[in-house]
């Protein structure tokens, strides 16, 4: 073969090569599109199914090819040094390429001084939130402590000149850029550290996940709690799930961790009660009721019969709602003898009227166990019959500095855990309780509430859970104790944004009316006067029963009072007409104002400068069956309900438009067939058929469970009605109107760096609900949406008492327990869809799902308050405040001797030794190590919680101390009299059994007694003496302000100015009204065409196409306007077509 054909072959043989390897390329690359598009489509499909969870994958890692992917490098290790801020790795990442960092080590961060005494001086890769006061407000590398959720001295990195982020002790991304990496430590001054993190870098690879989850569907078969079991409640006020998750994620939170989130099983959809505030919640999480039973409405509740406020947040707000509810013990008793004198003296009608407007009749958790003759036990909580419970102070004493009552809320988290393990562990109750209020007060407080310095007190909560589980291992109750973690509320605020707040009290209703020249209304407020709780902006021309009363100071709702017909009629009892909201006199000669678009349009300036609405709900009960729900730029809705004939409530939920005021007093509007938007975004996501018909409470909680408004069809309507039980409160406690602040916003008259609640949101409705024990599922996520009305009846399933159901708005939760089905991976129906989906299934957790996203730091800019505040001494964040100071002088019978000694003394020693705490570990070791009779005769004694007051036999300490000597004979006779009657051949002697019912009972009833006398002195002194002088001087210095309620603008000054005007664009209305007009034209014209006379010749006449039903004009009382429907339209119709027939 001569050279060109040998050249021309290999020629062709590499032009065969090039095409069979173009070829392969491009099968290569059809497949690779191909995996890409399958796996984009499951993404998608992920994004449609909730709790669906792919590896995620962002736009940015596409540069990479997925032959790269599967690569991965050999592991790199280094060292990160603790004394430079940022370390160089030499390490030049590509953008989307995936880099996963594993870390381990210690560092030393800090010397400890003797005050510092709990605080760490080192920390592993995670950092810690145990760290110094001293270092709350200094700039870290991520924003720490008061400025961001990053934990101080953690293992940190960042790409290039990229914003830094948290590495912790294992990290697992896609870079989000290409350049250098730089790994260090997140210190504001990192010269004092020392130590090193070792640190391991892969490139390459796919994502690690954080863990593997065991997600049970609908589908799951629910099991049963194991007898002979009992409840450990850990009830952290406020604490937001999502929190919890990240904190654990990022290494945090041990105990939560391996009891709650690896060991145990988290209701993933769980919603509380409107308004998501503490007193609402409570109601709910301890009766299994909405409000609309237990009657427990907000944080205030307003008498229209006696003009006066009482507050459930004051130190007799947890006696007061639980005597609301259904009256224990002597209060019981007393409750029962006056309803039954009324029933005597004016008959059984007044009898019912008396219980009914007193009591609500609802039995609450503690209730059901007294019932059957137990109890609950627990230290201080927002309900109980205590106030607050025997010796209790003593522990908050022990726990806060000297002289600081004002301070005190920073404390009541070390209090309850001091208070259970010393009082209540040694108790034998199916039901225990520990309230850690402290992340919901520290939120309000502090910047940036559970994205800031909360953090630290969820930290310090996690300790608090472990120490009293480690007391429970040493009693060997353990394994038969059944844990909840269980928050009232979550918290808006503090994750993108500082909340503003906005006045609405005086801003709105107190500001005076601008008035031009000629008497015309251009600016300013509403002018009318305002009452708060404790709280009076009065104006010279208003008389004291012309005000506008509102609930709702530092939170996301308001309540809104007002006397009924208008606003000077000085009458707050009668009929409620719902028109009246719609027209309402304020002055005499002015036109009647829109009150619920006077509201919504109501504007403030924000942090910028704009003029913004800070309004997003307004809601008004339109009759005992439905409520309208108003906004300034989503339209309006009205939301009906119905029972069933099982007795349970169905909704459906209409949006409206054309809301009128008719003459009888009702409201009439038009249904909107094809809404464009609506208050609560659900045309957006479901169905109009969905949203036209009635379903049940659990549906609704499907169907709304992931939206921006969780469950609100069900508890707005649960919260704005009052069932039959409630029907003598109602006329005395409904207000008019009910109120919710827009994102990012509050109601409150002083600015805040916290964050706030109450508001229907899913940040602030979706609460905490973890569970683990005997026969719980570990590392499981629940899908299936839960309230936590299903609190109280899941309590009292797991310790096997039987209830009746319909106690309960709520439902035992059985799918948290393992059901022993080995058919849980098989696909099975789901009851309410007929769907088949896997019972479980197992799914990765990857961190970008757990990522809250708030590691940018926020700048507040302080709004200025209202200039005619008035002048109070009511200042209960001060130490001079009245009641302050009397609660220190109080508080000094109850200083601890020992502790005196630790806190006087052991400073000047250099020994860093605290003798109460080892005075403290020694007694409760030998209670929890020793016998029966040693371990109770140790506990009667009480050594470590001797105070200055038990130098008088008559001290509580003292009065405790004999009871439980009485307790303690009474035990070992009880073993005596067991020892000699078995020798008998019998259970007790003959007479035991009286003689200890008898000790028993006077123990009873005098703690009752004294229970009942100390509630009566506190109310005494707290709220007659103490509160009566503060306000009866603040009235006096406030007597000689003279805000009018009106302001004549010069004519300068109303130039250009135009009258106020309260119209809101309703954006369903133009549309529904033109397809309205379309309509009646059609209707015209088809009517016409049937009355005309056909002319012989013409052949037959052809009738026009059916039109659709015009939109009706309904109105909640059942009226609505004539339509094709209704017998007018129906006689109409028939009288045409005998006219015809006649033609």
């Amino acid at each position: 073969m001569n050279l060109n054909s040998r050249s021309t072959s290999d020629k062709s043989y590499r032009r065969l090569t090039r095409l069979k390897t173009t070829i392969k390329m491009l099968l290569i690359s059809s497949t690779s599109f191909l995996f890409l598009g399958s796996l984009l489509q499951a993404q998608t499909q992920s994004l449609s199914a909730p709790g669906i969870y792919l590896q995620p994958v962002p736009s940015q890692s596409l540069v990479v090819s997925p032959q790269q992917k599967q690569i991965a490098s050999e592991p790199i290790g280094l060292r990160v040094p603790a004394t430079a801020t940022w370390s160089d790795t030499r390490i030049h990442v590509q953008q989307g390429e995936v880099v996963t960092l594993k870390a381990q080590g210690k560092i030393e961060f800090y010397e400890r001084k003797y005050f510092d005494k709990n605080i760490p001086t080192e920390c592993g890769p995670t950092g810690t939130y145990h760290y110094s006061e001293k270092v709350v407000d200094e700039f870290f590398p991520i924003p720490s402590a008061t400025r961001g959720p990053a934990p101080p001295y953690a293992l940190i990195g960042r790409i290039g000149n990229g914003a830094p982020f948290y590495v912790g002790s294992q990290k697992s991304f896609y870079a989000p850029a290409s350049g250098p990496l730089f790994l260090g430590i997140n210190d504001y001054d990192c010269s004092d550290n020392k130590g090193f993190f070792s640190v391991t870098i892969t490139r390459g690879g796919y994502l690690e996940p954080f863990k593997q989850e065991e997600v049970v569907t609908a589908a799951a078969v629910p099991g049963r709690p194991v007898p002979n079991s009992q409840v450990m409640v850990f009830y952290i006020d406020g604490l937001r799930p999502d929190v919890v998750r990240e904190m654990v994620a990022m290494g945090h939170l041990p105990n939560i961790n391996r009891l709650f989130v690896s060991g145990g099983t988290w209701m993933s959809r769980n919603c509380t009660a409107f308004p998501s505030d503490t007193i609402t919640s409570n109601g709910t999480m301890w009766t299994g009721c909405f409000s609309d039973r237990h009657g427990l409405k907000g944080q205030v509740r307003f008498s229209r019969l006696k003009l006066v406020s009482e507050s459930y947040l004051e130190p007799l707000g947890p006696s007061r709602s639980a005597r609301l509810l259904k009256p224990q013990g002597l209060d019981g008793a007393i409750h029962k003898a006056q309803s039954a004198s009324v029933g005597k003296l004016k008959g059984d009608a007044a009898a019912e009227s008396f219980e009914g407007s007193t009591t609500s009749g609802v039995q609450p958790l503690f209730g059901h166990l007294r019932s059957q003759g137990s109890d609950w036990a627990t230290g201080i909580l927002p309900m109980m019959t205590e106030v607050p419970p025997l010796l209790w102070t003593r522990s908050i004493v022990r726990e806060m500095p000297m002289l600081s009552a004002h301070e005190s809320y920073k404390y009541v988290d070390d209090a309850n855990t001091h208070y259970t393990l010393r009082n209540l562990m040694h108790r034998d109750r199916p039901v225990t309780v520990v309230w850690l209020p402290e992340t919901d007060s520290i939120s309000h407080k502090s910047s940036r509430g559970q994205f800031g310095i909360t953090r630290r007190t969820i930290a310090e909560a996690d300790v608090h859970i472990g120490h009293i589980v480690n007391e429970l291992e040493k009693q060997g109750k353990i394994n038969s104790t059944y844990f909840i973690l269980v928050s009232d509320h979550g918290h808006h605020g503090g994750q993108e944004t500082h909340l503003k707040h906005f006045d609405i009290a005086n801003e709105l209703f107190h500001q005076p009316r601008q008035l031009s020249n000629n008497g015309g209304w251009v600016g300013g407020g509403m002018g009318m006067s305002v009452r708060q709780h404790r709280f009076w902006n009065r104006h010279p021309e208003d008389g004291t029963q012309d005000f506008v009363f509102i609930d709702g100071d530092s939170d996301g709702a308001a309540r809104i009072y007002l006397p009924r017909d208008h606003f000077h009629s000085g009458k707050w009892v009668g009929e409620f007409k719902p028109s009246s909201m719609l027209a309402y006199p304020i002055k005499q000669g002015q036109q009647p104002v829109n009150l619920i678009n006077a509201i919504l349009s109501s504007r403030t300036t924000d942090e910028q400068g704009r003029q913004v609405h800070p309004i997003d709900l307004v809601m008004m009960r339109l009759d005992e069956s439905s409520i309208l729900i108003s906004t300034v730029d989503r339209g309006q809705a009205v939301i009906h309900r119905k029972r069933l004939e099982n007795q349970k409530w169905a909704y459906r939920y209409q949006v409206v438009t054309d809301v009128q005021p008719t003459s009888e007093g009702f409201v009439k509007f038009r249904q909107v067939s094809a809404p464009i938007t609506d208050p609560l975004g659900l045309s957006q996501t479901i169905t109009p058929q969905d949203l036209n018909r009635y379903q049940t409470e659990r549906d609704w909680l499907r169907l709304t469970a992931d939206t921006t408004y969780p469950d609100a069809v069900v508890t707005l309507t649960r919260h704005m009605l009052w069932q039959k039980n409630l029907e003598y409160r109602e006329p005395e406690y409904a207000p008019d109107l009910v109120v919710t602040a827009r994102r990012g916003w509050y109601f409150g008259q002083q600015g805040s760096t916290g964050t706030m609640h109450g508001y229907p949101f899913a940040d602030a409705t979706r609460a905490s609900f973890f569970v683990s024990g005997p026969n719980v599922r570990r590392g499981a996520r629940i899908e299936e949406p839960s309230r936590l009305t299903d609190l109280t009846p899941t309590i009292l399933d797991m310790i096997g008492m039987e209830t009746d159901p319909h106690d309960f708005d709520g439902i035992p939760l059985r799918q948290i327990y393992e059901s022993g089905s080995s058919q849980s991976s098989i696909m099975q129906p789901v009851a309410h869809t007929g769907q088949f989906v896997p019972a479980v299934r197992k799914e990765p957790l990857y961190w970008e799902q757990l990522n809250l996203n708030a590691w940018n730091g926020l700048n507040y800019v302080e709004k200025k308050p209202y200039p005619y505040l008035p002048v109070s001494i009511n200042r209960p964040s001060s130490r001079l405040d009245l009641n302050n100071i009397a609660y220190n002088m109080i508080a000094v019978s109850d200083w601890n001797v020992i502790k005196l000694f630790d806190d006087i003394i052991a400073p000047l020693s250099s020994q860093k030794v605290q003798v109460l705490n080892s005075v403290e570990r020694f007694d409760q070791n030998v209670r929890s190590n020793s016998s029966g009779w040693i371990s109770e005769g140790v506990h009667a004694v009480d050594l470590p919680m001797t105070s200055i007051g038990d130098y008088s036999v008559t001290s509580l300490g003292n009065m405790q101390r004999i009871n439980r000597t009485v307790d303690w004979v009474q035990h070992r006779g009880l073993d005596l009299d067991h020892l000699l009657a078995s020798s008998m051949g019998r259970n007790q002697l003959p007479g035991t059994h009286l003689l200890h019912s008898g000790i028993d009972g006077t123990q009873y009833g005098v703690w009752e007694v004294y229970r009942f006398g100390q509630r009566i002195v506190v109310q005494v002194l707290d709220e007659n003496l103490l509160n009566g002088v503060e306000n009866g001087t603040d009235r006096m210095v406030n007597s000689f302000r003279k805000i009018p309620s009106e302001v004549v603008l010069s004519p300068q000054q109303s130039s250009g100015l135009q009258m106020v005007s309260h119209t809101i664009q309703d954006p369903n209305y133009r549309p529904t009204m033109q397809a309205f007009q379309q309509q009646e034209q059609m209707r015209l014209r088809y009517r016409h065409q049937q009355q005309l006379r056909v002319p012989p010749s013409s052949g037959p006449v052809r009738s026009a196409q059916p039109y659709a039903a015009p939109p009706q004009e309904s109105s909640p009382n059942g009226s609505k306007s004539p339509g094709p429907q209704s017998p007018d339209w129906q006689s109409r119709i028939t009288l045409d077509k005998a006219q015809q027939q006649r033609q």
